[in-house]
C-alpha cells in the first residue's frame, strides 16, 4: 500500500515545496514529527538535571513493534529519551531530555534496519504511573512486590498529577499493580511526614528507602492512613516511589504529606494529598508538523475513544472521534478525505464521529485525494471500555447515537454488527423505525446467516416497522401519494411476514406471523375476507402450539364481524376468546381490574402519554374482549386517536362501534363525538348526518339537547339561519330550564339577525335576559340588544 501512495504522491512532488530536507543522519528514516516545546518557568531553570518534554502521537504502520527505530533531536542534536508507552496501534508516548535551551523537538521513526539505542536514561521530572496485570495474592513484602511487578503484564503508562486513584487507569481494576515514580522539587530543606492509603497493599519509598508500608491485604485500618517517621529532605530533587497492589473488591491508592505550618486537611486527618506543583515540572510538547519522506502531504489522524453506551443485555457500543491532522494543513484541506473505519462503513467528513457496534480491533484508513495525487495512512484502533469513564459512571445517551448510525452503509457491514444496530435502534426512545428498517432489511436478506429464531425476530421487527414507515414530509404530500405509500409499505410487510412464516418450523411463530398478516389486511388494507382467512389459519392449523396467539386471533375474528356490522357473530367470537383462561383471579379482583382501565386510559390521554394509553387499551381488550362491543373502549380509542391527530383512526373507531352494535349504551356518545369531530374539521354535511343519526336513533338519550344545539349550530354554519333559529327556539321551548337553553336563545337571536328578522331577534334576546338573568350568555345578549333597538 505504501508503494502505491508513494507512486501517486510523486506526481505532485515536483510542484510542491520540498519536504524532508535537513534530516541529516536520519536521511534513511521515513517519518519525522516536529514538536514545539513550551517555555519553562522560573522554578524549572533552578532545578538540577535536564528539563523534560513529554509527547504522545500515533505512528501508523511505520514504527518497529518495539520502537527500536525511534530517534529524538532537540535543537538539532541527538537527545536522550525514554519510551514511556507504546499503546495498541503504535501510539507512542515518550519523554525526552532538553540538554540545551530549545523550542523544537524532532522525532524520527520508520527505519526497519535501525537498531534500538542502548540507554538507561531516566527523566527526573514529573510524576509517572504504570500499571501491570498481576496474578495471585497481593505481595506481603517489598521484595515480593518487586518480584511480582517484574512478572506482571504491562497495561499502560502515562504522566499523572497526583498519587491518588480508586481504579486502574489502563485496564480492569482487579488483579493489578500500580507503580508511581515521581520527583519532588523542594526549594528549601524540609521536614515532612508521609502517609499512605492502600487497598489492598502499598509500599512508599522516598529516595529509595522504605518510608511507609501496608503489607496486609484488605481495607485500610480505622485511622485511614499509615504514616512514616518525619523525614528531613534537603533542597532539590527527591525521588518518590509508591507500589500499590490490588486483588479484588474496593480499591484505593494514595500518598499524602504533612509539614509544619500546613492547614489541617480532611482527606487524611491532618495530612494532605501531595499537590501537582510539588513535583518537578514536566513540559508537554505540541505536535506541529508531520512529514513522510517523498510525500508532499503527510497523511495523519488522531483517534480518541470518547464515549460508550451499554445496551440492555450488556452489549457495548463505543464512540470514537477522528480528526484529520495531516500536514501541511493548508494543502491537506484542499484534498477530499475518505475514511474507512474497518467495520464495513465509511465517511467523507473531515473529522467524523464513528460508533463501533462491537468491542474489538479495527484498522482505520484515511485517504486524501487531490486532483493529481492520493495520500493514505492506516492506523489500528481498539474499541473497548473507557476505564476512566466507567469509574466515574459517565455514559453517553443512546438517543444521540441514532443520527450517526442512520448514515451507515448497512449492506457493507458484518451480520454481527447489523444485529447490534437493529437492537440499538429498538432501544432508542422512541424507537427509530427508519433505522430499524434499514438494518433489518439487510438482515432479512441474509436470512441464511441467521438461525430460525433470529430470522423470525428480525422479520417481525422489519414487518412491523416498515408497515408504519411514513412518507417523508407526509404532512405536505398529496393524499393519494400518502395512501399509495401506505399500501406499498403494508404489502412489503405482508411479504416479509409470509416469507418468515414459510421458513420457520415453530408453530407458535407461524401463528404469530399469520396474525400479523391478518392485522395488515384488517387495519391497513381493509380486506376483511383475507384478514379473516389469516386469523382462521391460526385458530385451526396452528392452534395446538400457540395459546396466546389463538386468543388474539379469536379476538380479531370478533373485530372483523364488528366491522361488518354483525353484533351477534362478533359477541360470539369475543366470548370464545374470554373463555380461554389467561389468569386465575377472584371475581372482586376482576371487577376492580376491569374498572381501572377506563380511568387509566383517560388519565394517560389527558397527560398526553399516548403510548401508555394505547398499551392500557390493548391490555383492556386482551383481558376483557367482550367490552369491545360495549362501546366505552371504542369511545376512548376514538378520543385518543383524535388527540394524536389520527383523524382516520378516530372516525374508524367511532363508526365501527355504532355500526357493529347500535344497542351500545355509548353509541350516542360516539355519534356526538363524530358530530363534533366532523364539525371541527369543517366537514359539515358529515357532522349533520352524525347528529341526525343521534337525534333519530336515540330519542331517549340524555345528549338530545346538546345534539339539537349542535344541529342548530351546523345549520348556522351552512348558511341556513331560518333552520338554525327554528331548531334553537324549539330546544329552548321544549326544555326552558335546561343547561343549553341560554345558548340556544342566543344562537336563535343571532340566526334571526342573519335572516334579517330584527324584531324577532329583539324579542328572543329580551326573553333570554328575563328568563336567564344570571347566565353567561345574557351579558352578550344585552350588548346585542342595545345594538338592535332603535336609538
Amino acid at each position: 500500500m505504501r508503494r502505491l501512495v508513494y507512486a501517486l504522491a510523486a506526481f505532485v512532488a515536483a510542484a510542491a515545496p520540498a519536504r524532508g530536507e535537513g534530516w541529516g543522519q536520519y536521511a534513511t528514516w521515513q517519518v519525522r514529527r516536529t514538536v514545539t516545546i513550551p517555555a519553562g518557568d522560573a522554578k524549572t531553570a533552578k532545578l538540577p538535571d535536564m528539563d523534560c518534554v513529554f509527547v504522545s502521537f500515533p505512528t501508523a504502520e511505520f514504527l518497529q513493534p518495539d520502537g527500536g527505530d525511534l530517534r529524538v533531536e532537540v535543537g538539532g542534536k541527538p537527545a536522550p529519551f525514554k519510551v514511556v508507552n507504546i499503546a495498541f496501534g503504535g501510539v507512542v508516548s515518550l519523554v525526552a531530555g532538553i540538554a540545551a535551551p530549545s523550542d523544537t523537538v524532532h522525532v524520527y521513526y520508520g527505519n526497519p534496519a535501525a537498531k534500538a539505542l542502548a540507554s538507561d536514561w531516566e527523566p527526573r521530572r514529573g510524576l509517572w504511573l504504570e500499571t501491570r496485570h498481576v496474578r495471585g495474592e497481593p505481595p506481603k513484602s517489598l521484595d515480593a512486590a518487586r518480584a511480582a511487578w517484574a512478572k506482571g503484564t504491562r497495561l499502560g503508562a502515562a504522566p499523572v498529577s497526583q498519587i491518588f486513584h480508586g481504579f486502574n487507569l489502563f485496564g480492569p481494576s482487579d488483579d493489578y499493580m500500580s507503580l508511581y515514580k515521581g520527583w519532588l522539587a523542594l526549594d528549601k530543606e524540609t521536614t515532612a511526614t508521609f502517609a499512605i492509603t492502600a487497598d489492598d497493599v502499598g509500599y512508599l519509598l522516598v529516595d529509595g528507602n522504605l518510608a511507609a508500608a501496608k503489607p496486609q491485604p484488605g481495607p485500610m485500618p480505622g485511622d485511614r492512613h499509615i504514616a512514616s517517621e518525619p523525614l528531613t529532605l534537603k533542597q532539590g530533587l527527591h525521588s518518590l516511589t509508591f507500589i500499590h497492589a490490588e486483588g479484588t473488591g474496593p480499591q484505593a491508592a494514595g500518598v499524602a504529606w504533612w509539614m509544619q505550618g500546613m492547614s489541617r486537611g480532611k482527606q487524611y486527618l491532618h495530612f494532605q494529598l501531595i499537590p501537582p506543583q510539588a513535583f518537578a515540572p514536566l513540559r508537554y510538547g505540541k505536535l506541529t508538523d508531520y512529514e513522510v519522506r517523498g510525500q508532499a502531504i503527510g497523511a495523519d489522524f488522531s483517534a480518541v475513544n470518547d464515549g460508550d453506551v451499554v445496551l440492555d443485555d450488556g452489549k457495548m457500543l463505543v464512540r470514537f472521534v477522528f480528526k484529520d491532522q495531516s500536514r501541511p494543513a493548508n494543502r491537506a484541506l484542499q484534498c477530499q478525505p475518505h475514511w474507512d473505519f474497518g467495520d464495513g462503513t465509511s465517511s467523507d467528513a473531515r473529522d467524523p464521529t464513528h460508533i463501533y457496534l462491537r468491542p474489538g480491533d479495527y484498522a482505520v484508513t484515511l485517504t486524501l485525494k487531490s486532483q493529481n495525487a492520493t495520500y493514505q495512512v492506516r492506523q489500528k484502533v481498539r474499541a473497548g471500555p473507557g476505564y476512566t469513564r466507567a469509574a466515574a459512571a459517565q455514559w453517553d445517551h443512546l438517543d444521540n447515537y441514532a443520527p450517526i448510525l442512520a448514515e451507515y452503509q448497512f449492506e457493507k457491514m458484518a451480520t454481527a454488527d447489523l444485529l447490534v444496530a437493529a437492537q440499538a435502534a429498538g432501544e432508542v426512545e422512541p424507537e427509530d423505525s427508519a433505522l430499524i428498517v434499514a438494518a433489518c432489511r439487510v438482515l432479512v436478506q441474509r436470512g441464511k446467516e441467521l438461525d430460525d429464531e433470529a430470522f423470525v425476530r428480525h422479520s417481525l421487527l422489519l414487518g412491523r416497522h416498515v408497515r408504519d414507515l411514513k412518507l417523508k414530509d407526509e404532512e405536505k404530500a398529496e393524499p393519494k401519494a400518502v395512501e399509495q405509500h401506505r399500501r406499498e409499505r403494508a404489502e412489503e410487510a405482508l411479504a416479509v411476514f409470509a416469507a418468515a412464516e414459510k421458513r420457520t418450523g415453530d408453530l407458535a411463530a407461524k401463528a404469530r406471523l399469520a396474525n400479523e398478516q391478518g392485522d395488515i389486511y384488517y387495519y391497513y388494507l381493509n380486506d376483511l375476507e383475507k384478514a379473516e382467512k389469516e386469523y382462521t389459519k391460526t385458530l385451526t392449523t396452528y392452534s395446538k402450539a400457540a395459546d396466546a396467539q389463538v386468543r388474539l386471533a379469536q379476538i380479531r375474528i370478533g373485530d372483523v364481524y364488528r366491522t361488518k356490522g354483525d353484533p351477534p357473530a362478533a359477541l360470539a367470537a369475543y366470548q370464545k376468546a374470554a373463555e380461554m383462561p389467561i389468569h386465575n383471579r377472584t371475581e372482586g379482583v376482576e371487577a376492580a381490574r376491569r374498572g381501572s382501565f377506563p380511568r387509566t386510559v383517560e388519565d394517560y390521554t389527558a397527560r398526553k402519554l399516548y403510548k401508555e394509553a394505547h398499551q392500557a387499551l390493548d391490555e383492556w381488550d386482551w383481558e376483557f374482549p367482550t367490552d369491545k362491543l360495549a362501546g366505552y373502549s371504542s369511545l376512548l380509542r376514538a378520543r385518543l386517536a383524535a388527540a394524536e391527530g389520527n383523524k382516520k383512526e378516530a372516525v374508524k373507531q367511532a363508526e365501527e362501534l355504532v355500526r357493529g352494535n347500535k344497542e351500545s349504551e355509548y353509541a350516542d356518545d360516539l355519534l356526538l363525538f363524530l358530530t363534533n369531530f366532523y364539525f371541527g374539521d369543517g366537514v359539515l354535511d358529515k357532522a349533520l348526518d352524525a347528529v341526525n343519526r343521534l337525534l333519530t336513533g336515540y330519542p331517549a338519550s340524555d345528549l338530545q339537547s346538546e345534539a339539537r344545539l349542535k344541529r342548530a349550530t351546523i345549520y348556522m354554519q351552512q348558511g341556513k339561519p331560518d333552520e338554525a333559529a327554528k331548531e334553537a327556539l324549539d330546544l329552548a321551548t321544549t326544555n326552558p330550564d335546561g343547561e343549553h337553553a341560554p345558548k340556544a336563545l342566543l344562537l336563535a337571536a343571532k340566526a334571526q339577525v342573519a335572516a334579517k328578522k330584527k324584531d324577532e331577534a329583539i324579542k328572543t334576546l329580551e326573553r333570554l335576559a328575563q328568563k336567564h338573568p344570571t347566565a353567561a350568555e345574557t351579558t352578550e345578549s344585552l350588548k346585542l340588544l342595545k345594538e338592535l333597538r332603535p336609538k
